[in-house]
């Protein structure tokens, strides 16, 4: 694998080669789950993309709501291409995008423990670099929210961790908030 290359466009300038890449993207990140019209779905707004050389092998998408809350709309990555830091590389970009738009809340909605792991590892980095003061983190459980488990393959959170109490055959979710403190 090269370098990842990280770069973020707006979902209009997409070309259809590369919307034709972000679904065969999404569905192999979420498996037979995911139709490719869920994927178009979830390509609005900010995109950021990762590229191994010229491949799209992940890909996140931001939406703003309002002045001050940008919602993290979609995280995928290729199953090959998982556990090997891209997602979290995509979740950085779409943070450090929220915080240099100075947005005071940041929201996501995820049963993956790894979403939320990474973005809290991120804004700690953003307190200790003086960047942000702090952040609060509000986790709502929703049932059924997807309706379906949303990826065949995601990682089982350690026993006792919130996140092992979803039900995500049954589509449970939570939605993450993430208050961003600027003073």
């Amino acid at each position: 694998m090269e370098k990842i290359k990280i770069e973020t466009h707006n979902a209009d300038t997409l070309t259809p080669e590369e919307l034709n890449e972000i679904v065969d993207c999404g569905q192999s990140a979420f498996g037979s789950t995911m139709s490719a019209s869920e994927v178009i779905e979830h390509v609005q707004g900010n995109i950021t993309i990762a590229r191994d050389g010229d491949t799209i092998i992940g890909f996140g998408a931001t939406e703003e709501r309002g002045a001050d809350e940008l919602y993290i709309g979609a995280i995928a990555v290729s199953e090959e291409h998982q556990g090997q830091g891209v997602g979290a590389a995509i979740g950085r970009a779409q943070l450090d995008e929220a915080v240099n738009g100075v947005r005071d809340t940041v929201s996501v909605r995820t049963q993956n423990i790894a979403v939320e792991t990474n973005l809290t590892e991120r804004l700690d980095e953003l307190v200790d670099a003086g960047s942000v003061t702090g952040y609060e983190i509000e986790r709502t459980l929703v049932p059924g929210l997807y309706g379906r488990e949303l990826a065949e393959h995601t990682p089982e959170p350690p026993s006792g961790d919130p996140y092992a109490a979803l039900d995500r055959e049954a589509g449970d979710a939570y939605i993450v908030v993430i208050n961003v403190k600027y003073e």
